[in-house]
């Protein structure tokens, strides 16, 4: 069984030699003070290192529910992920009974009610005359998840193609956020998994929820920012 209990070490990013790329460190602070928190069994984060001394970069899956620190995301993610593309993911979830209320938050009448899955689809008749083309569940759906993607990761990929990465945004449906990341991990072979803890927000705290899922369950290891 794996060991699940992170360690407080702070391993930033540290200053570029002649020789060496940056590289994440043991021994030194981040600038911001922070204290990540890894799992212990992988502190090299699956990184090689080349005869010539340079360290090889990992593929690196940043995920937020939109509280991680930006710019801290990027002091450990871009000399991680070297020129490799960082994906910045979120998990959003969508019960079905809300799509009702999700209309109404959309600002479309919530007296529509479609079944079909396209694009746009023609309303039942009503008494009172109704726009014609709103958009059936499928679509509803795809245009709120695409608002959370931008909301949540955006702000990560700014600051990462800021730094010289290259960087995408997704986001996936999921009632499992912690199922939702290590499932994204294992799909792009990541070498690092990035989270945040904080105390409130959409998945109600990484370390009270989320994270401890993520660190426990995953075969990869997870690098914690801790506020």
């Amino acid at each position: 069984m794996p060991n699940t209990e992170p360690w407080g070490g702070a391993l930033p990013p540290a200053s570029p030699g002649p020789s060496t790329r940056p590289t994440a460190s043991a021994s030194t602070c981040p600038p911001s003070g922070r204290s990540p928190l890894l799992r212990p069994r992988t502190p090299s984060l699956g990184a090689t290192v080349s005869p010539t001394g340079r360290r090889a970069q990992v593929r690196v899956l940043v995920a937020t529910d939109g509280r991680i620190d930006p710019q801290e995301a990027a002091d450990y993610a871009v000399p991680l992920a070297g020129d490799d593309p960082i994906t910045v993911l979120t998990v959003v979830e969508i019960p079905r009974r809300l799509l009702q209320e999700l209309r109404q938050v959309m600002g479309e009448p919530a007296e529509v009610q479609v079944d079909a899955d396209v694009e746009y689809v023609e309303p039942p008749a009503t008494e009172v005359e109704t726009p014609r083309g709103w958009p059936g569940d499928d679509a509803m759906i795809a245009r709120y998840l695409e608002d959370k993607r931008v909301e949540y990761t955006q702000p990560v990929v700014d600051a990462l193609v800021a730094r010289g990465a290259t960087a995408t945004g997704k986001v996936v449906e999921g009632e499992d956020a912690a199922k939702g990341i290590l499932e994204e991990a294992d799909r792009l072979d990541v070498g690092v998994v990035i989270v945040g803890a904080h105390g409130q927000g959409y998945w109600e705290g990484l370390l009270g929820s989320t994270g401890t899922k993520v660190v426990r369950r995953s075969a990869r290891p997870v690098l914690v920012l801790k506020d």
